[in-house]
């Protein structure tokens, strides 16, 4: 679901797109999953496994907008 939002919100702005929020939110997120309970961990695999197919999804060849900014 964020990633669709991401995706639709790139297509909207165009030139005016700004990926740093999305990529902080992400990291924050990987951050938060890394430092959770054992008691979680067959959990914690699920959704870091979803990291990198977003990020595969939001890559620049797809999403042009979201790449490394300057």
């Amino acid at each position: 679901m964020t990633v669709r939002f991401i995706q639709k919100h790139a297509e909207e702005k165009k030139t005016s797109f700004n990926p740093r929020p999305y990529w902080k939110l992400f990291i924050d997120w990987l951050l938060d999953l890394s430092t959770l309970d054992p008691v979680f961990e067959g959990a914690n695999f699920q959704h870091l496994t979803a990291l990198p197919t977003s990020f595969h999804a939001l890559q620049p060849l797809k999403v042009s907008a979201f790449r490394l900014f300057s």
